[in-house]
């Protein structure tokens, strides 16, 4: 934003839909021109206050909420879309390969979050069909607010069917490190974790005898460009875009130290 010459205020908050609608009414009573919902900000949570900017002409942006094929919410204004289904698929091609089409894996998913809809799609359509009836998919779902209790379920579910061969986690620093966690615990050393979204703090953790193998990781930095491309474009009269082509690139051992 700077860059681009906007002033741009940052609006901190613990996640919750009543600090997201005092974000919103806040920026109203300040003549924001703009709102970028960010990062998993559902709209629908705070549908009364988002139709109240855009009644006053205030654009609503949602970035980093929607897949480039899905629908967005019909209150707001654009997305910046990210190929949340494409991420599926290259999480389920890693372990197709890396299991020669005979996976049993465990997908930790949550659900309340718009993404996993079409992550999870992904996962589903390129193990049919490319595995069909060779691999098998069991699924964890959990809330934000319980992902405490994550280690234990991985725990269970692996307790449960010893077959398990690989674990997908959707998401890498809410998923993959308690997920680390319950395969240790349980003496595991031939499981392996898939992941999603490029958080430096996990891609640290990929190496040879890593538990994470691979983390399909988005460029943070890209996206933030995006939305500002997204804000500019509708500040400017112009029509936002559908396919601000956000790119993904899969790291692994044998090319971390690229990232």
């Amino acid at each position: 934003g700077d860059e681009a010459g906007l002033d741009v205020t940052i609006f901190k908050n613990n996640g919750t839909p009543a600090e997201w609608a005092q974000g919103v009414t806040d920026a109203i009573a300040q003549n924001a021109d703009s709102i970028d919902l960010l990062a998993g900000l559902d709209p629908a949570a705070i549908s009364a206050q988002v139709r109240q900017a855009t009644g006053q002409d205030i654009s609503v942006v949602a970035t980093h909420l929607y897949d480039v094929n899905q629908t967005i919410d019909p209150n707001i204004t654009a997305a910046t879309n990210i190929p949340y289904e494409q991420a599926g698929r290259l999480l389920a091609d890693w372990v197709i390969v890396e299991t020669g089409g005979d996976a049993n894996v465990l997908v930790t998913t949550i659900d309340q979050v718009n993404s996993t809809v079409p992550m999870v799609a992904g996962i589903e359509d390129e193990f049919a069909t490319y595995c069909g009836d060779g691999c098998t998919l069991t699924k964890i779902d959990s809330t934000i607010a319980d992902l405490g209790k994550l280690q234990q379920q991985v725990q269970s579910a692996l307790t449960s069917d010893p077959d398990i061969n690989y674990v997908i986690n959707l998401y890498d620093s809410a998923q993959a490190p308690q997920t680390e966690a319950a395969i240790k615990a349980l003496g595991r050393n031939d499981l392996h974790i898939a992941t999603f979204n490029g958080t430096p703090e996990i891609m640290k953790l990929i190496g040879p005898d890593s538990v994470i193998a691979v983390d399909v990781a988005e460029n943070l930095d890209w996206i933030a460009y995006g939305a500002i491309d997204q804000h500019l474009r509708l500040a400017s009269g112009a029509e936002p875009t559908t396919t601000p082509n956000i790119p993904l690139r899969v790291f692994d051992a044998t090319n971390i130290q690229e990232s």
